[in-house]
């Protein structure tokens, strides 16, 4: 049961957001690290498929009344990978974000998501660190603060 609405949460995913492939992708990726796949079977992957296919074919179908938005569903990926083959758009070095959330000022206002970068940071070091107890004093030490600040 839990992988056809796994299956569905997917497939609705896919008819809703444009770049749901990306996530789909990091899912992959996590599955292939987590050594998920071992315990994955036949039956658990074919309720996940048909559920995302079903969900699929009734959104980009508009409920049956459009069978041509299947094929575009699939076809419009075609455009992404002829622009990612031309870098006419992405032409910002590799920091240039990381400039964007440590600082930034607009008409003399200063912008700056700093808090939220290094707080990602720190989660990025604190998921390599086996060490769970290190990990329970920075959750139960912080946690609330973040709450409370609505970060």
């Amino acid at each position: 049961m839990d992988n056809s609405f796994s299956g569905i949460s997917a497939g609705l995913l896919f008819a809703t957001k444009e770049t749901s492939v990306i996530v789909f992708f990091s899912f992959l990726v996590a599955i292939i690290f987590t050594k998920t796949y071992k315990v994955l079977n036949p039956k658990s992957i074919s309720l996940f498929g048909i559920s995302f296919l079903l969900i699929s074919v009734l959104f980009y179908s508009s409920f049956f009344s459009y069978p041509k938005g299947i094929i575009d569903s699939v076809l419009t990926f075609k455009n992404y990978f002829i622009k990612s083959s031309v870098n006419t758009e992405h032409v910002q070095p590799w920091f240039y974000y990381f400039k964007l959330l440590s600082y930034n000022s607009l008409n003399n206002f200063a912008i700056s998501e700093a808090v939220i970068l290094l707080l990602g940071f720190v989660g990025i070091i604190f998921s390599f660190i086996k060490i769970q107890i290190i990990r329970k004093i920075f959750y139960l030490n912080f946690f609330p603060f973040l709450q409370l600040s609505g970060l």
